[in-house]
């Protein structure tokens, strides 16, 4: 029978013709895909480790591809050239009337000492382009494609577009993508890739894209991370879930799509400022094990700026341990 599909598992021709898994990193136990018509492999991460009892590991060409759209479709959206230096930096000023314009790039020398809130720098496009390539060997990744498999890691990449950082091998770029598509900057954090708990000994492994890539004078404005999902067409009629964590944000999506999950990055960082964007968007928290009297203080105080916001009880009423998230008991 004639094969009719474009690609395929490339056929044993002895030890050369099985090549090292990204994922498990065991030597000649990784089968590539190839083109039938060309009789080229596709990309060194795509195909399937023969070990499907312990590793599992299986990156189909059109996964692959569904990346590679999702990725162009970012580069794109920022409207920045592939040929611009790493280093270059942007700052991004808006303006305060009701008519909204595309933010005016200003060239360096950047900002004034005088930083109000209407002005902040962004990341250059190539960084947080460089980062994506391989995003998948992060160890968050790993345990995303373990835990749901393969096209769960896929859809919530396509999602976050989060990166991998060599600063730690492994860890994980947060970036933080305002509605307007700019890069505002990349928490990098590194984590076990069984449990997905942070890493903190022999101490916490957590750092800013913009200080790692040598940015110099940077005014940081941070926003919600997901926050570009907002503008998307898909996510207008979801009601929108806040949680304090990025990773809890991105599981939290696998597990209950029907929400737009998004994070503020920290359990002090639920603002009116962040929050002002939401408008009338109905709104709900989900605060971790410990920290509902605050997050109900803070919703209640912002009220005026996001007035469809209600504070959910359940890390509290099923009497979760500090520092249990959400995603802990949609898990368990």
């Amino acid at each position: 029978m004639q094969n009719n599909h474009p690609y395929q598992l490339e056929k044993y021709a002895g030890r050369k013709s099985r090549h090292t898994c990204p994922r498990c990193r065991q030597p000649h136990k990784f089968t590539r895909y190839i083109e039938v018509q060309t009789g080229q492999y596709v990309a060194p991460e795509v195909g399937r480790c023969d070990r499907q009892d312990s590793c599992g590991y299986h990156y189909t060409p059109r996964q692959y591809h569904e990346d590679r759209h999702a990725l162009t479709g970012m580069r794109d959206a920022v409207h920045l050239p592939t040929s611009q230096p790493a280093k270059q930096r942007a700052t991004y000023i808006r303006t305060s009337t009701s008519t909204q314009k595309a933010p005016k790039i200003i060239t360096p020398p950047p900002v004034t000492t005088t930083q109000t809130a209407d002005v902040y720098s962004t990341m250059p496009y190539q960084v947080w382009a460089d980062s994506t390539d391989l995003f998948h060997r992060s160890c968050f990744a790993q345990y995303v494609q373990a835990q749901y498999g393969q096209a769960a890691l896929s859809a919530a990449w396509r999602r976050y577009m989060f990166g991998i950082s060599d600063h730690w091998p492994g860890a994980t770029i947060w970036w933080q993508i305002d509605r307007s598509e700019q890069i505002r900057t990349g928490k990098v954090m590194l984590y076990d890739p069984a449990t997905c708990r942070r890493v903190k000994q022999p101490t916490a492994r957590i750092g800013w894209m913009h200080r790692i890539a040598g940015t110099g004078d940077y005014t940081l404005r941070q926003c919600l991370y997901g926050e570009h999902l907002l503008s998307q067409a898909q996510y207008r009629d979801h009601p929108v879930a806040i949680v304090e964590s990025e990773k809890t944000a991105v599981l939290a999506s696998i597990l209950v799509p029907d929400y737009l999950w998004l994070a503020t990055g920290g359990k002090d960082q639920l603002t009116a400022e962040r929050l002002a964007i939401l408008g009338r968007r109905k709104v709900q928290l989900y605060p971790d094990a410990g920290c509902y009297e605050a997050w109900k203080r803070r919703a209640e105080d912002m009220s005026a700026v996001v007035p469809l916001i209600a504070v959910s009880r359940k890390m509290e009423h099923d009497k979760w341990p500090a520092g249990s998230d959400i995603v802990d008991f949609l898990a368990a």
